[in-house]
């Protein structure tokens, strides 16, 4: 983390900001961890206000793409020109603007929450951190993302292909379903929350597709 020569009037207002700040709704699904999480959408809504009303702002500034790892810097300014800044990186599990797209969000909102003090569960790896077990074991489904950053045709892929591991359960053909959604590498993490959502009254192929997966990891190791 980085900071201006005197961060003194910036930290009162910080003091203040914070105990004018709510909690943010945690209006997104976590469909692994069976919970819910706060997306980018309701982090800003939680701090927006309580920065304007205390002379705070925030700006957010994407860094370069290096060997398959994006950067993010977010800078805390106050109106007495006084500033903190932190930066992190995050690599991309898919190498073009949709994975870009993912892991940009993915840092504002994780940044974002960090330096106000915003709290919220931020996401399924802070579940997995929390829990050894989990985590590298268990079959985890993509939950960045919404269908506000889907085009047009990934929400049509995305229905299309839960119809078609729906009928491959109901045929018998579980591990083709679980082939469909966890080993197409085309598939954005935003394409693959929409399928899982689609499936959301779909209980027990969900469950059978994350069991499958779960042993094919165990096996691997």
């Amino acid at each position: 983390m980085e900071k201006s020569e005197s961060i003194v009037k910036l930290s009162k207002a910080l003091v203040k900001m914070q105990s004018e700040m709510g909690a943010a709704s945690k209006s997104s699904d976590n469909p692994f961890f069976k919970s819910k999480y706060a997306d980018l959408n309701s982090v800003w809504e939680a701090v927006a206000e309580p920065l304007h009303n205390n002379g705070l702002a925030v700006t957010q500034l994407v860094g370069e793409y290096v060997d398959g790892t994006q950067s993010l810097e977010t800078v805390l300014i106050h109106e007495s020109g006084e500033w903190i800044s932190c930066k992190s990186s995050i690599p991309l599990a898919k190498k073009d603007p949709h994975g870009a797209g993912s892991g940009i969000t993915y840092l504002r909102r994780y940044n974002l929450a960090s330096l106000t003090g915003c709290l919220s569960e931020l996401d399924d790896d802070a579940n997995a951190a929390a829990d050894p077990k989990k985590r590298g074991k268990r079959a985890i489904v993509p939950t960045d993302g919404a269908e506000g950053e889907c085009t047009p045709d990934e929400i049509v892929r995305a229905k299309e292909l839960a119809d078609e591991i729906r009928t491959c359960f109901i045929v018998g053909q579980s591990e083709t379903s679980r082939r469909l959604f966890y080993d197409d590498k085309s598939l954005t993490n935003e394409c693959k929350v929409l399928i899982w959502k689609n499936l959301k009254d779909d209980t027990a192929v969900r469950s059978k597709i994350k069991k499958l997966q779960d042993e094919k990891n165990q096996s691997s190791q």
